[in-house]
Formats: C-alpha cells, structure tokens, sequence
C-alpha cells in the first residue's frame, strides 16, 4: 500500500473513532422552514443554517434541504456535520460581505468539523472582500484540526475560493471530491499589474482558488490532505487598462506533511503564476493531472522553490514528481537540480528556455504525459503445429509487471488465441490499474506446418460427347485432406478431352504450406453416340404446274462419322430411294419424308418432315353502295389476306376496299392470299367516282342553284337531266377535296365562284329506292299538345298541334297534318313514319326541336316547312325523309330564314328542295348559321338563304345520342331583336374543319360574356370579360358537330349556331 493510501485510511479511521464517542442530534434546514421550529425534522424543519447550527451541541448534523440560503455561516462548535441532502447540484449558499470575511467562516479553536461530504456538499459561493482584507468563500479562521470539506463546488466570486489564516495551526485538513470554480477577481479583467496594491482598499488583484498554510517558513501548519478535487476557475487574466497580464496561482498549500493526489488542474491564470505552489517540507505530491490549455505561456505547473517540499516527501525528487502525476499537455523539469529550478515547467520549450537562461549546465528532461504501469511480455516462441491440426497449443509464460505509484495493479491480460495458427501471430499483453491506467508489451508466436496432405480418387468411365469421337470430361478432384488445408489440386492431363479407351493420369495434391502428394487414375470413354440430325423445316409450296419441286438434303453428323442415308415418302405421295435428298415429284396436299442416317458403328437416327403443296386461290369481290351513305364498298371473298392496288401503290389491307369521293378514279386490282401463303391471280374494277350518287351531296334533275355565298363543304353536284342547269351565285363554291359539278349546262351569276371541277354532261347515277306515304287518315283522331307541358303520345292522329314551348315524346308512326310552334321539343320514336305535311314554326325564346330514331324514315305526301330557330335531328341520327306519292302532285322541303340546322337526306322526285331567304336586309357576310347535312335529291333544288352551308352525312361516325329534353340556355333574341343593333358578332369560318374566328362589335363597351354548349347542352368551352370590338377564336379541340354559342351583355342576348366538320 502507497503512502499517500495508508495516511487516508489512517485519518478516516480516525475521524471515524471520534464519531462514536458523540451522539448526534439530527437537525432539518429548508427554504420554506421556518426558525422558530425546533428544527429535529423535515417537517419542523428551520429556515436558515445558522439557525440550526445556533441550536445543534458538538456531535450534530445539520441536514440541508435543497434550494438556495443567501446567508454567511459561522460554525463556532466542534464536532458538527453539516451536509446537504440533495447535494452541490441542488444545494447553495450565497454569502455576503456585510456577513463577515466567509459564506462560510468557521471560528478558532473549532475542531472536529465536517462540511459536506461526498454526494452531500454544497455550492458555497463565495463574495469580494473589501481589498484591504482577504475573503473566501469557506475560511477557516486561526488554529483547527481534524476539518473534512468534501463533495461541495467551492466558487471564487471576486476573492478566494478557500482560504486559512496565515501558518495558523492547522492540523490534520482533509479537502476531498471538490470543484473549485468561479473567479477570484471581479468583472472580465482583472486589476493592477503586479501585487503592489493587492492589499489596498478597492483593489481588483485577483486572490487564489485555495491558500492553505503559512508560506516557505511555516512551521504552525500541518498534515493537509488535498485528493481528488477540479481546479477550473480563474485566477488571472489580462488587464486591458494597464495594457498587462495579471495573476495569480491556482493553489497554494504551504504546510508541513501535505499530501496532494488524485487532482485535476485545469484553472485559468497568467503573468507567471502556477498550477500548484507547495513550499513546506515533507509535501507528497502524486498522481494529479496537470493541464496547461488555461496556462498563459508565462505560467508553470508546480513552483516547489527549493528542496525543502522534498525532503521527507514521496516521491522525494523533482524527476519522481515529474513521473508520478500526469501531464497529458506536456510538462518537464531540469536536472542537475538548482535553487532557482524547483519548478515543473508547462513543456519542453519553456523549460530549455529556462535553461538557457541559467546557463548552469541543466538538461530539460519531458514529464509523463501519464502515470501507468509497466509490463515486459514473456520471451518470443517457435513451434510445430499439432498433429492433424494447423495450429498448436503453446505455454507462453509470463510477464513481468510494475503497478505505478498511483494505482495497484487490476488485471493483466492478453489477447491470445487457444490455439495459435500457422505463422506468427502477435499476442499483446495489457495490465491495467485500479485507476484504469493501462500499458501493453506484445510477444510473438510462431507456428510451422510440415505434415503431407493425403488423397483419394477412384477410375473413371464415360460414354463419349455428343457429336465427337471421345469425351470432354471436367475431372471431378479426388477426395483431398490435410491439417491446414488444401492450397491446390492439379493433374498432369494435357486437355480436357479423353479419346476413346484408357487414358492413366496424375494427380498432385499441394497444402497451404507447399507439403504435397501424388494419385495415379484411369479414364475410360466408350462410343455409344446415335448420329445427330441437322433440323429440316417442313416445307411449303403453292402448285407451280409441273409438280416438280426441290426440298432440302438432309444433313446428319456422329462423332465417329456417317456411313449413309436412306429415305422414303408417305401421305399424297408416296416413293422412296437412297440417299439425303428426297427432291422430285409431289402430289398436291401433304407429304411426309422419313429420312434415316447410318454411322460407322452402324447406329441410326431418322429425322421428318412434311412437305405441303397447297391449290392457288381465285380472286373475287363484291360491289356495294349504302343508299344515304357516302362510299361504294367492294369486298374482297375468300383468302385470308387482301392486297388492293392501284397500280403499284397499295392503297389497302382490309377485306372491304371503301372507295368515295376522295378516291381517285381508275382501276384497282385485288390479289388474295391463303393461309398457305399462296396468291391469286389479281381481279380488277375500274371505278368511276360521276356514276355513283354516293359521291354527290346535291343531286337535281332539272335544276340546282346554290344562293350567294352558298358552299357545299363535301361531296359533288349534279344534274341528271339533259336539259338540266346548275346555277351559282356569288361567294359560292364546291371545292372539297375529289368534288365536282356535273351538269349539262353551268352558270356563274357573279364572282368569287369557287368550283373544283366541272363536267357538261348529265349526271347518270342509280338513284336509292323511293318511299312512297299512300296512307289515309280520315278516320283519325285530332290532338294538341298544351303549351309549356311535357307529354307523351301513344297514338296516330289527322292533326296534332304541338303548343309553344311544349316537350313531347310521339309514339306513334301515322299522321296527317303535324305543326308544331316556336320553342318546342318533339321526339318521334317510331322507325318508319307517314306524314302528309309537316310545319315547324320559326322559334322565339328557344330553338325548335325535332329528334328522331335512328335509321328513321320519313315519308311525307304533302310539304315540310321549316322556320328560322329550328333544329332537325340534332342527335346526329342518319334520318331520310321521302317525300312523294302515286299522285302526280308536287311536293315540297322548304326552309325559311336563319339558324337552322337540318341533319337529314332529303329525297323529292317530284317536287322542290328550297332554302328561301326571308330577305332581312342581310349582306353577302351575314351569317345566318343555316346547315343542311345529309344527301339532297330532288327535282329541284334552290337556296336564296345566304351562307348557307351543305355536307354530306358521314355513316361511318354514329351519332351521340342527346337527352328527351332541351337542356340549353333559352334564346332571348332573334334576328328580328332590337339587340343586334347593341350586340353583333361575325364568324368566319362556318361550317370549320379547323376553328371559329368571331368579330364582336356593338354599342355598348361593356364586357362580354361567352359560353359554348354542344348538342347536349353540356358547356364545353367558356371566357369572361371578352371586350368589345375584339377578335377572339375558339373550337380548336372541338370533334365534328353542332355547337351553340351564347353572348350576353347585360340584357342583350345573342345565341350563333356554329358547324365543325371534317
């Protein structure tokens, strides 16, 4: 047991027997007691310390509850104990300088004192005294013996930290488990330069954290005991003011038989202060930790002053010291020693400076950066390994080992293997103090092999490679083992091929460490291949006449080679012969060739295949033309594929050639071909697009005029009678794409007259099949559908007059004479109708409207009247109206004034088609958004309506079906309103295939507001604030149909149809 460690013991068995012969009375301090209690418990408990300490006798202890005591403690009795339950973190007292010269004082003569303990100290702050005299925190005043401080923070608050009374005698001081923190001047800078006024009234000279003792000649103080404390506050700095660094040291203990261990220095100071200053004799300082990170570079470590501090010490040297504590930022000292060198400098380069500056021969000499033990690992080992091991259990000694001053040795280890492998391996040795202190040696052990692997193998037989004469064989390795394991396996055959026989080979098997051994094996390989046949496709032929036809030659390979070939042929045809080739004759339909192949060792091997020779197809097609439609459909019989040309060009694959308008006249031929691959011989048609009436979208027989601005936007015109004339006004014009005008006399009344192509000569086409309406309906009923109602009607009747703004559905399929007023909605559901004479009102507030079923006809015996706000078939339906009898009256198709859409074929042998204008005072650009869309026939044909657009109806792109119901925004002014004087708008083009340019103008300039609604009344495209006089566009995205426009500003309405098409 050190020293150091048998005077603690010897001092706590002291205290401890002084203990026992007391008896305690426990007293209860807390921040909310209260000191008239009697203060003997926590409930009872006093408000101050003093208070308690006033009533407690000599073998007390005072029991502080946590919280903060802003009070200066005197403790003027022996033998009491004061600890804080909830220790430092949680426990402070806070003196003043009005209290006396300590937060905590304890009076002369007061023996046997404990302040704090481990886990139950206090944080004593301390205060500025008054410059003339010194303060501190805890000061313990002229003679003690027997005092523990332990466990607390002592904090410097502008004086010193702890502090005794100048060699006062003071005997058997125990400071243990401490932090001593804080600062021992006040402010950020420190005062004076120099200690010249350190005992001036006022002054800023910073104190020490700890002064025990009475200086280089004490003789009065004694036997101090500092272990385990922090030093971190701060005793110097620098002093802007005066321009200097000013300090002081961090400790000083100046008594005799101190004992310093198990300390950490880690205060700040400056101006050639020290860590520690320890001058009195037989002073023991060990395993402390000094760091220099707060050190100004003018400060040392330790100041002994002379040798005195060393005699009777231990260790009793400055080399001891140096040794015996650790200084992990660098610390050293000078040997030989000199009075002037009883000093551990901070490092190196501040002790060769001293040196220097000496110049008495003295040699810096670097303090541990550590206090360890010391070890030396056994001497190094060379082995075999074991046998049938790679490794060996080796006996490695011990080693020798030195505990250091500060700390008994804990444990010695190592990191040895059980078993140590072949080759070196480095064991390293550890040893390890109570403190945690380590130090290693390393040994090294090394292992050799030198025991021969040893290996197994058996024969070998294999039927040769597919394809050779002989056998690729991937040797498998023979069974191989040794003690460390096996490096390599290798064989001395020069390939991996093995002919067929007996091949002997050698195997050398090589451990990790170079130790082999040899095998000898045989391989036999034995010929049992069948010859290998080259794939024959089976083949297919279409009948070249001749019945001659070349087939491949087989091909077979064996890996001893082929001997011959033999076939024979089954199925359509059947024949046989030597040899691969089985080319020649062969009947129509399938045949099967059986070729079989002969090798060297008279195995065989048969391979088939089928040989087709399939019957050309034969070329056909039939001709079709739809009655309302707009195509002539040839289509293609038999065959599984379809080629239709004209010339060279394909023009298509399907199965249906549909040839229209925009085809071009002349011949189209059409090859099929079968499944087999085989073609036809091409069938031809010469087509003629002027003898199709599919192609016309106008078709007179004696006469067609097309009013100003009038344009057919798809589809041809003719005239079928020889005497027959198609007339234009100005502005119009059939120029879509294939269109032309064919009639026996053309005239051109104006200009801007736009015709693609014209052709003199009648137009003689086959016209559809005539519908005649030869019904009566005399005996019928009449009806009338109430204005403003919705009804439906299940019968046939004379008369029906459907009111204004009424909303019908009409069952039945028999009628004489139908009108129907502004505003209303009707639906016939019936397919086939017979009427005698339909009238539609001009519309007011709304459109009128006609919906029928799909494919519905239409046969009336009397005339069709059509008003200005009407739509015809708005949901796209294909509807044919036939309008005649086996009378020889004439029958009429009139519609009258603007917005009109009429979606239907209109077909009049014997009667008038007219678009008659109502002569408004319109211009060659106003639009009056009439659109006929269908397939016009009929005797004559005559349009004075201005722009009036005509299409053809595309069959090839049914209709979206629309609600019973109109569900659109009601019209509220017609061409005859007021309100086109305040609101005008012009579009350009309509009919578009592209998008609609609209032209607003008006009176007012307030903004306008646009929406567009398609057939449905579902909106598809809406703006805001649209100024007057602008130029917007809208319909980009817009598919083919009818689309209602409508522009309101303020009260003014205005309602356009407009027509996107193809």
């Amino acid at each position: 047991m050190s020293k150091t460690l048998r005077m603690l013991v010897l001092v706590f068995v002291c205290l401890a027997l002084s203990m026992t012969a007391i008896s305690q009375t426990q007293y209860y301090v807390s921040p909310t007691g209260n000191n008239s209690n009697d203060g003997l418990s926590a409930a009872t408990a006093k408000a101050t310390i003093q208070a308690a300490l006033n009533a407690a006798v000599a073998g007390d202890v005072i029991n502080v509850a946590a919280g903060t005591y802003a009070e200066n403690v005197t403790i003027s009795k022996s033998n009491v104990k004061l600890y804080a339950t909830n220790g430092r973190a949680a426990t402070t007292i806070r003196g003043t300088l009005a209290g006396g010269l300590g937060t905590i004082r304890v009076t002369t003569g007061v023996n046997g004192v404990e302040i704090g303990a481990p886990g139950k100290g206090f944080t004593i702050v301390g205060f500025d005294g008054t410059g003339a005299a010194e303060a501190a925190a805890l000061y313990l005043i002229g003679a003690h013996t027997d005092i523990v401080i332990a466990g607390n923070e002592i904090v410097a608050n502008g004086d010193h930290g702890l502090l005794s009374d100048n060699n006062a005698a003071i005997d058997r001081i125990t400071i243990n488990d401490n932090i001593f923190s804080g600062k021992t001047f006040l402010g950020a800078e420190p005062g004076d330069c120099g200690f010249s006024n350190q005992f001036a009234a006022g002054n800023n000279t910073p104190r020490q954290l700890v002064v025990m003792g009475g200086g280089a000649g004490v003789t009065n103080s004694k036997n101090v005991v500092f272990t385990n404390n922090q030093l971190i506050g701060t005793t110097g700095g620098y002093n802007s003011a005066s321009g200097c660094e000013q300090g002081n040291s961090l400790v000083t203990i100046d008594v005799i038989g101190a004992t310093i261990t198990g300390n950490t220095f880690n205060g700040v100071t400056t101006r050639g202060a020290y860590s520690l200053r320890a001058r009195g004799k037989a002073t023991s300082i060990s395993c402390n930790t000094f760091l220099s990170g707060g050190l100004s570079a003018s400060c040392t470590h330790i100041f002994l002053g002379s040798a005195n501090p060393l005699t009777g010490a231990s260790p009793a040297s400055l080399e001891g010291i140096a040794q015996s504590n650790a200084f992990p930022n660098g610390g050293a000292y000078l040997t030989p020693n000199v009075a002037a060198t009883y000093v551990i400098f901070r490092d190196l380069a501040q002790a060769n400076a001293a040196a220097a500056s000496l110049n008495a021969g003295q040699t810096a000499i670097a303090a541990a950066a550590a206090v360890t033990p010391t070890i030396s690992a056994p001497a190094n080992i060379q082995t075999t390994a074991d046998a049938g091991n790679c490794g060996a259990v080796v006996n490695l000694g011990t080693p020798v080992t030195n505990a250091s001053p500060c700390a008994a040795i804990a444990t010695i280890s190592n990191n040895a293997p059980a078993v140590f492998p072949v080759g070196t391996t480095v064991v390293t040795w550890t040893v390890t103090d109570v403190a945690g202190k380590t130090a290693s040696a390393q040994q090294t052990v090394t292992v050799t092999d030198n025991e021969k692997p040893k290996i197994r193998a058996g024969r070998i037989s294999r039927l040769n490679d597919a394809g050779v004469c002989g056998a690729t064989i991937n040797l498998p390795l023979p069974a191989a083992t040794d003690n460390c394991g096996i490096a390599s396996i290798t064989n001395n055959a020069t390939s991996s091929f093995f002919p067929i026989g007996i091949t002997t080979i050698i195997w050398t098997v090589t451990d990790v460490h170079g130790n082999q051994d040899t095998l000898s094996q045989r391989i036999t390989v034995v010929d049992n291949e069948l010859p290998v046949f080259t794939a024959v496709a089976n083949q297919q032929f279409c009948s070249n006449g001749t019945g001659q036809y070349t087939v491949p030659a087989a091909v077979a390979t064996d890996n001893c080679g082929i001997a011959g070939y033999s076939y024979t042929v089954t199925g359509a045809t059947t024949r046989s012969g030597e040899g691969a080739d089985a080319s020649g004759s062969f009947n129509i339909g399938q045949s099967t060739v059986t070729i079989i192949a002969r090798d060297n060792n008279n195995n065989t091997q048969s391979i088939s295949y089928t040989v087709q020779v399939s019957a050309l197809p034969s070329a056909s097609f039939t001709i079709t033309t739809e009655a309302w439609c707009n195509t002539v459909n040839l289509t293609a019989a038999g065959g599984s594929t379809y080629s239709w040309k004209q010339g060279n060009t394909v023009v298509s694959t399907d199965a249906i050639l549909r040839l229209g308008l925009t085809q071009p006249d002349g011949v189209y031929n059409l090859v099929t071909t079968n499944e087999a691959g085989c073609s036809s011989a091409p069938a031809s048609y010469t087509y003629n697009k002027q003898q199709f009436a599919v192609n016309y979208t106008l078709l007179g027989y004696t006469q067609v005029n097309l009013g100003n601005g009038n344009k057919l936007l798809n589809g041809s015109l003719g005239v079928m009678n020889a005497g027959g004339t198609a007339s234009f006004e100005n502005n119009s014009s059939v120029n879509a794409t294939g269109a032309f005008v064919k009639a026996p006399r053309v005239t051109r009344n104006g200009s801007n007259i736009d015709i693609a192509s014209t052709i003199l000569a009648p137009a003689t086409v086959a016209l559809p099949v005539m519908q005649y309406n030869n019904t009566s309906t005399k005996s019928l009923p009449n009806a009338t559908v109430a204005a403003n109602s919705t009804t439906t009607l299940n019968g046939n009747y004379a008369s029906l007059t459907v009111r204004k703004g009424a909303n019908v559905v009409i069952n039945g399929s028999l009628f004489g004479t139908i009108s129907i007023e502004a505003g209303a909605k009707v639906r016939f559901t019936a397919a086939s109708l017979d009427i005698a004479n339909l009238n539609i009102d001009k519309g007011s507030s709304s459109f009128t409207e006609l919906r029928f079923a799909a494919g519905s006809s239409i046969r009336v015996n009397g005339k069709v009247t059509v008003g200005a706000y009407t739509r015809i078939n708005p949901d796209n339906q294909q509807v044919t109206f036939y309008m005649g009898d086996n009378n020889k009256d004439e029958e009429t198709f009139t519609v009258t004034g603007t917005n009109i859409s009429v979606v239907a074929n209109i077909y009049i042998p014997n009667g008038v088609l007219s678009l008659v204008s109502d002569d408004k005072g319109r211009t060659v650009t106003t639009i009056t958004n009439v659109n006929m869309v269908g397939r016009f026939i009929a005797e004559k044909i005559k349009s004075t309506i201005t722009n009036a657009t005509w299409s053809s109806y595309n069959c090839s792109n049914p209709a979206t079906v629309a609600s019973t119901a109109y569900t659109g925004t009601a019209l509220a002014a017609t061409d005859d309103s007021p309100s086109q004087q305040d609101l005008e708008v012009a579009v350009m083009p309509n009919p578009s295939t592209t998008y609609f340019t609209l032209k607003i103008t008006g009176r007012s300039q307030a903004p306008v507001q646009l929406r567009v609604m398609d057939a449905t009344g579902r909106v598809v495209e809406s703006k805001a604030q649209v100024q007057v006089g602008s130029t917007i566009q809208i319909g980009h995205s817009f598919l083919p149909g009818t689309y209602y426009t409508e522009l309101v500003q303020g009260q003014h309405r205005k309602l356009i149809t407009l027509l996107k098409v193809r």
